[in-house]
């Protein structure tokens, strides 16, 4: 209600002023007399307290009209604008000085905070308003808490990478300054300053460094009576310096086998702290074996171990544990051979001839599971004849005791050749074994034979397998070191192609790439060699082989009656044949064989061609056929279309003699009929004049002929020559100007 009685109240005053003046009065209130146009801060600005706490002072404002004169009972609105707190009351009526006035309350939070105290009018401007300010300063200090730089880690003997902060606040949590930090550690190092006061911010920090013992550590933070506050940090190992072994050098066991101890290595700082979570790389050196894990990551006292299982051999093994930048550290184990279990020849028998000692001499060792042999055995062995081709007899001394686990046989013998011979060893106890395969090899060498025979042939085919002649002592083994060449002849001189010499190769010698180039029957192959029985092959046919033949070409197509065509053609032979083709091709019409040609065969390449020409238009089929010969059957080629076309014609009338005549007067024309054609033509030559009946015909044939006009009336009467065409030609017409005077 008060600010819509101050809303009318200038009306009603300006009612009043106009009253006045009609009554005389000397006196003119305006309407803007007593309406708010100012408000000014009369005391409570800048003023300062705890944050939280109440100002010292009331706020008061003051209202005045544009007379600079007091308004009353106008209402003050009084607003936080910054910082929090509150004010009350919140709106204020002015008095009869024009003043309003309130408390202030400041906000928990340090630092700048604002009051707006605001005319309360919808019908004033908005900048009837004034601002009071205040600082909120912070309290006694109250609070120690850890604000950073907890649960870092670093090296031993190295700071922190970042600082240890505390802060101090009050009550409300506002930052205290000024107030002494202590600081202090636990685990060695030191920290840097020992006591320094907080910042504006209530912050104090400090630079802790590590203790040389790798682990945890601790600082703490404490100030007066105030909780203290504590900082856990770990020490790890510096940089790693030193790779040592710890454990697992030096061990002994059988080959294969894991050894019964890890090995174990410790990396290092210069503090002889352990290295955590470095890789240690584990390599087998001599003796082979393997470990696992191959790369192993040092536990956080600096630890690393691995498992070895050695090689499979007897003696020194060697594995390295490597870390870059340091030297490796060597561990070594001997692998010694396990329990006897088996024989195996160390030395087998090799192939030697008939009834000589076998050399070197066999030797069967004692081993373990692993292949290694058991030097302290000495147990009794016996070889024997395993696979047996030839029907032989072991001679010599079979069964001997081993010699640090070895049993040799000096002077083994077996009696007749074979070959893919065995020896067995057995001894009480081991499992056996068997020696690889071996032969026993023939005497001199005393005759050929084929042990792949020629078999039927077409020309030129070569022969499959290949022939294969072996060089064989008297009782038929093979001689495997026989080295003179042997030499294959035919039965037919001069038919034998391909290289008929072959070197025997462990006594046989094969003859890859033979054919025969001449058909016939009943062949037969001879081998010989120096100092040897020659041997003569069984019989073999050679057939002819056969071909096929093909026109590759005809030109010109089309042509014309009488216009001669060459026709290519080529001839091959069929595989598996090869050879020189000869004999002839015709070519010629399916059922006409009245147009053919003959032509002749290229050497070597089988291509060749021939001439003919076609009486008459039309399409032909053309089929090429080889003559064959004594060697190659002959054979057909596919039909090829080819096209006669009609042949054009030319006529010419000749220049008449007379040129001018006169009507009645007989007058000869003559003409000239020409063609590409050369077949004779039939049909007429018929002359007609123009502006006329008058016509004279003649049979037509190619080059000149002639008919008599004569003219039944004067004037122009121009003369054309017309031939009809026939069946192989197609007609042709000329005209000539022709006088007629009476």
């Amino acid at each position: 209600m008060t600010s819509t009685r101050r809303r009318v109240a200038p009306l009603i005053a300006f009612g009043v002023a106009i009253g006045l003046s009609a009554c005389g009065g000397d006196r003119l209130v305006l309407p803007e007399e007593g309406r708010p146009a100012k408000i000014t801060i009369v005391s409570g600005d800048a003023q300062s307290a705890a944050a939280g706490g109440v100002l010292g002072e009331a706020l008061v404002v003051r209202v005045t009209d544009a007379q600079n004169r007091p308004v009353e009972d106008q209402a003050v609105a009084f607003t936080i604008d910054a910082g929090g707190g509150q004010v009350a009351p919140a709106s204020v009526q002015t008095g009869t000085d024009g003043q309003a006035s309130s408390s202030w309350t400041l906000g928990g939070a340090a630092g700048a905070q604002r009051v707006q105290a605001t005319v309360d009018d919808d019908n004033l401007p908005a900048t009837l308003l004034v601002m009071f300010n205040a600082s909120a300063v912070s309290g006694v200090g109250a609070v120690l808490a850890l604000e950073s730089g907890d649960n870092q880690t670093a090296a031993v003997g190295s700071a922190l990478p970042d600082s240890l902060v505390v802060r101090v606040t009050d009550l409300l949590g506002n930052p205290a300054a000024g107030v002494p930090v202590d600081w202090s550690v636990d685990g060695g190092g030191s920290i840097s300053p020992a006591t320094v006061l907080t910042g504006a911010d209530g912050k104090a920090a400090a630079e802790r460094v590590l203790g040389n013992t790798a682990g945890p550590q601790t600082a703490q933070a404490a100030s007066g009576a105030l909780t203290p506050v504590s900082f856990a940090h770990t020490a790890g190992a510096a940089n790693p310096t030193v790779l040592v072994l710890e454990s697992g050098n030096g061990q002994t066991g059988p080959v294969g086998a894991e050894l019964a101890d890890s090995l174990v290595v410790r990396l290092m700082d210069d503090n002889g702290n352990g290295v955590g979570g470095k890789p240690i790389t584990w390599v087998v050196g001599t003796g082979g074996g393997a470990v696992n894990p191959s790369t192993a990551t040092t536990n956080p006292n600096g630890f690393a171990k691995t498992a070895w299982t050695l090689g499979p051999n007897v003696g020194s093994n060697l594995v390295n544990a490597v870390f870059s930048g340091l030297p490796s550290v060597p561990f070594t184990a001997t692998g010694g051979a396990g329990v006897a279990t088996k024989l195996a020849f160390i030395q087998p028998p090799l192939t030697t001839s008939a009834g000589a000692t076998i050399t070197p001499a066999v030797r069967v060792a004692i081993q373990d599971a692993a292949g290694n042999t058991v030097t302290a055995a000495s147990n009794t062995v016996t070889v024997a004849l395993g696979d047996n081709p030839g029907g032989a007899v072991l001679s010599g001394t079979l069964t001997v005791s081993a010699v640090n686990g070895v049993a040799s046989f000096p002077n083994l013998s077996i009696d007749k050749t074979g070959n893919g011979y065995t020896l067995t060893a057995v001894a009480d106890g081991l499992d056996g074994t068997t020696s690889p395969a071996f032969d026993i090899l023939t005497g001199n060498a005393n005759r050929l034979v084929f042990i792949v025979e020629p078999t039927d042939r077409t020309v030129g085919q070569q022969f499959s397998p290949s022939i294969q002649v072996q060089v064989q002592d008297v009782g038929g083994n093979p001689v495997l070191t026989a080295s003179n060449s042997i030499t294959l002849t035919s039965s037919v001189s001069g038919t034998l192609s391909g290289n008929a010499v072959a070197t025997p190769i462990l006594g046989t010698a094969t003859f890859s790439n033979l054919a025969i180039n001449k058909a016939g029957n009943d062949y037969t192959l001879t081998a010989f060699s120096s100092g040897v029985t020659s041997r003569t092959s069984v019989d073999f046919d050679v057939a002819q082989a056969g071909t096929t033949v093909a026109i590759t070409g005809d030109n010109p197509d089309p042509s014309v009656p009488g216009q001669n065509v060459t026709v290519a053609y080529d001839v091959n032979i069929s595989a598996p044949g090869a050879g020189g083709l000869t004999g002839t091709v015709t070519v010629g019409v399916v059922g006409d064989g009245a147009v053919s040609c003959t032509g002749s065969i290229s050497a070597g390449l089988g291509t060749g061609a021939c001439t003919l020409s076609f009486p008459s238009a039309g399409t032909q089929d053309l089929v090429a056929t080889y003559s064959g010969d004594a060697n190659f059957v002959g054979s057909a080629s596919p039909a090829v279309q080819h096209v006669v076309n009609q042949a054009n014609t030319t006529i010419a009338i000749q220049p008449e003699s007379p040129a001018t005549s006169v009507v009645g007067e007989a007058v000869t024309v003559q003409w000239n009929l020409t063609s590409p054609g050369s077949v004779p033509l039939t049909g007429t030559v018929t002359l007609t004049v123009g502006g006329g009946a008058e016509t004279c015909s003649s049979p037509a044939a190619l080059g000149s002929g002639s008919c008599a006009l004569t003219f039944t009336s004067s004037g122009s009467r121009p003369i054309t020559a017309t031939y009809s065409g026939d069946a192989n030609y197609n007609g042709s017409s000329d005209g000539e100007p022709h006088t007629v005077i009476p």
